[in-house]
Protein backbone atom coordinates (compact mmCIF):
# COMPACT_ATOMS: atom_id res chain seq x y z
CA UNK A 1 0.00 0.00 0.00
CA UNK A 2 3.07 2.34 0.74
CA UNK A 3 4.08 1.69 -2.82
CA UNK A 4 1.25 3.13 -4.71
CA UNK A 5 1.50 6.71 -3.07
CA UNK A 6 5.13 6.81 -2.92
CA UNK A 7 5.51 6.74 -7.06
CA UNK A 8 3.27 9.65 -7.56
CA UNK A 9 4.26 11.10 -4.59
CA UNK A 10 7.88 11.15 -5.75
CA UNK A 11 6.96 11.99 -9.35
CA UNK A 12 4.93 15.34 -7.92
CA UNK A 13 8.28 16.22 -6.26
CA UNK A 14 10.01 15.31 -8.92
CA UNK A 15 8.12 17.94 -11.25
CA UNK A 16 7.94 20.99 -8.27
CA UNK A 17 11.69 20.88 -8.08
CA UNK A 18 11.79 21.06 -11.74
CA UNK A 19 9.70 23.65 -12.14
CA UNK A 20 11.22 26.08 -9.60
CA UNK A 21 14.61 25.40 -11.02
CA UNK A 22 13.35 26.48 -14.82
CA UNK A 23 11.33 29.40 -12.91
CA UNK A 24 14.23 30.58 -11.04
CA UNK A 25 16.26 30.64 -14.04
CA UNK A 26 14.05 32.47 -15.91
CA UNK A 27 13.66 35.12 -13.25
CA UNK A 28 17.38 35.71 -13.26
CA UNK A 29 17.29 36.40 -16.67
CA UNK A 30 14.76 38.96 -16.90
CA UNK A 31 15.87 42.21 -18.87
CA UNK A 32 14.43 44.51 -16.05
CA UNK A 33 17.14 43.17 -13.48
CA UNK A 34 19.79 43.55 -15.90
CA UNK A 35 18.64 47.17 -16.45
CA UNK A 36 19.00 47.50 -13.30
CA UNK A 37 22.23 46.67 -12.83
CA UNK A 38 23.29 49.07 -15.99
CA UNK A 39 21.45 51.73 -13.65
CA UNK A 40 23.60 50.88 -10.46
CA UNK A 41 26.38 50.92 -12.68
CA UNK A 42 25.93 54.29 -14.40
CA UNK A 43 25.31 56.08 -11.13
CA UNK A 44 28.00 54.18 -9.47
CA UNK A 45 29.97 55.72 -12.19
CA UNK A 46 28.76 59.14 -12.18
CA UNK A 47 29.34 59.82 -8.57
CA UNK A 48 32.88 58.54 -8.72
CA UNK A 49 33.34 61.05 -11.25
CA UNK A 50 31.70 63.78 -9.93
CA UNK A 51 33.86 63.12 -6.44
CA UNK A 52 36.50 63.14 -8.54
CA UNK A 53 36.19 66.40 -10.32
CA UNK A 54 34.96 68.42 -6.78
CA UNK A 55 38.08 66.91 -4.63
CA UNK A 56 41.26 67.57 -7.64
CA UNK A 57 42.15 70.60 -8.35
CA UNK A 58 40.87 72.79 -11.55
CA UNK A 59 43.58 73.89 -14.26
CA UNK A 60 43.18 77.39 -14.08
CA UNK A 61 44.95 77.66 -17.41
CA UNK A 62 41.82 75.88 -19.30
CA UNK A 63 38.92 77.74 -20.61
CA UNK A 64 37.02 74.59 -20.02
CA UNK A 65 37.75 75.19 -16.17
CA UNK A 66 35.42 78.76 -16.93
CA UNK A 67 32.99 77.49 -18.72
CA UNK A 68 32.29 74.57 -16.59
CA UNK A 69 32.36 77.06 -13.53
CA UNK A 70 29.84 79.37 -15.14
CA UNK A 71 27.40 76.43 -16.55
CA UNK A 72 27.37 75.06 -12.63
CA UNK A 73 26.61 78.80 -11.25
CA UNK A 74 24.09 79.31 -13.52
CA UNK A 75 22.29 75.71 -13.10
CA UNK A 76 22.49 76.47 -9.10
CA UNK A 77 20.88 79.91 -9.73
CA UNK A 78 17.91 78.19 -11.91
CA UNK A 79 17.84 76.13 -9.07
CA UNK A 80 17.11 78.41 -6.53
CA UNK A 81 15.01 80.18 -8.42
CA UNK A 82 12.70 77.55 -9.18
CA UNK A 83 12.59 75.96 -5.65
CA UNK A 84 13.76 78.44 -3.23
CA UNK A 85 12.07 82.01 -3.87
CA UNK A 86 8.54 82.76 -3.59
CA UNK A 87 6.12 82.53 -6.39
CA UNK A 88 4.22 85.77 -7.27
CA UNK A 89 0.76 84.84 -7.62
CA UNK A 90 -0.72 88.15 -8.45
CA UNK A 91 -3.74 88.06 -10.27
CA UNK A 92 -5.57 90.44 -12.14
CA UNK A 93 -9.45 90.87 -11.05
CA UNK A 94 -10.39 90.20 -14.61
CA UNK A 95 -8.35 86.79 -14.55
CA UNK A 96 -10.70 85.35 -11.58
CA UNK A 97 -13.84 86.48 -12.94
CA UNK A 98 -14.25 90.09 -11.96
CA UNK A 99 -15.71 92.30 -14.78
CA UNK A 100 -16.10 96.16 -14.25
CA UNK A 101 -19.70 97.37 -14.69
CA UNK A 102 -20.20 98.53 -18.31
CA UNK A 103 -17.30 96.96 -19.53
CA UNK A 104 -19.33 93.92 -21.54
CA UNK A 105 -22.78 93.70 -22.81
CA UNK A 106 -25.59 92.01 -20.85
CA UNK A 107 -25.54 89.07 -23.57
CA UNK A 108 -21.70 88.87 -23.41
CA UNK A 109 -21.76 88.54 -19.73
CA UNK A 110 -24.49 85.69 -19.45
CA UNK A 111 -21.85 83.70 -22.24
CA UNK A 112 -19.20 84.36 -20.45
CA UNK A 113 -20.45 83.12 -17.05
CA UNK A 114 -22.25 79.99 -19.16
CA UNK A 115 -18.44 79.12 -20.93
CA UNK A 116 -16.93 79.71 -17.23
CA UNK A 117 -19.71 76.46 -15.84
CA UNK A 118 -19.21 74.77 -18.86
CA UNK A 119 -15.84 74.55 -18.24
CA UNK A 120 -15.72 73.66 -14.86
CA UNK A 121 -14.59 77.13 -13.51
CA UNK A 122 -15.06 78.49 -9.93
CA UNK A 123 -17.26 81.51 -10.55
CA UNK A 124 -16.44 84.73 -7.95
CA UNK A 125 -19.09 85.87 -5.92
CA UNK A 126 -21.48 88.60 -6.66
CA UNK A 127 -19.94 91.17 -5.10
CA UNK A 128 -16.43 91.20 -5.19
CA UNK A 129 -15.99 91.41 -1.33
CA UNK A 130 -13.32 90.03 0.52
CA UNK A 131 -9.64 90.77 1.12
CA UNK A 132 -7.48 92.78 -1.85
CA UNK A 133 -3.87 93.37 -2.07
CA UNK A 134 -2.55 96.37 -1.14
CA UNK A 135 1.43 95.97 -0.92
CA UNK A 136 3.32 93.43 -1.12
CA UNK A 137 5.44 92.49 1.07
CA UNK A 138 8.49 92.22 -1.07
CA UNK A 139 8.31 95.69 -2.12
CA UNK A 140 9.52 97.11 0.95
CA UNK A 141 13.01 97.13 2.78
CA UNK A 142 13.65 95.31 6.27
CA UNK A 143 12.78 98.15 9.00
CA UNK A 144 10.96 100.62 6.09
CA UNK A 145 7.38 102.00 5.91
CA UNK A 146 5.08 103.16 3.36
CA UNK A 147 2.28 105.64 3.62
CA UNK A 148 -0.98 104.17 1.82
CA UNK A 149 -4.17 106.14 1.49
CA UNK A 150 -7.08 103.45 0.42
CA UNK A 151 -10.55 104.75 0.28
CA UNK A 152 -9.56 107.52 1.90
CA UNK A 153 -8.30 106.08 4.75
CA UNK A 154 -4.64 106.36 5.54
CA UNK A 155 -2.74 103.95 6.61
CA UNK A 156 1.23 103.15 7.20
CA UNK A 157 2.39 99.22 6.52
CA UNK A 158 5.55 98.71 8.05
CA UNK A 159 7.77 95.75 7.28
CA UNK A 160 9.87 94.06 10.61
Amino acid sequence: MMNKHLLPTLFIAVLIIAVSASVTEKILQIPLLEVGGLWVKAMETAVSRLTGCVTSMPDMTSPWTYVKTSIVVWLLYCAWAVLLRPLNRIRKLGDVGYVAEGAFSTKETANFIQRRKRNGEDLPPFYPNGWFGLMESFCLKKGESQALNVLGESRKKKKR
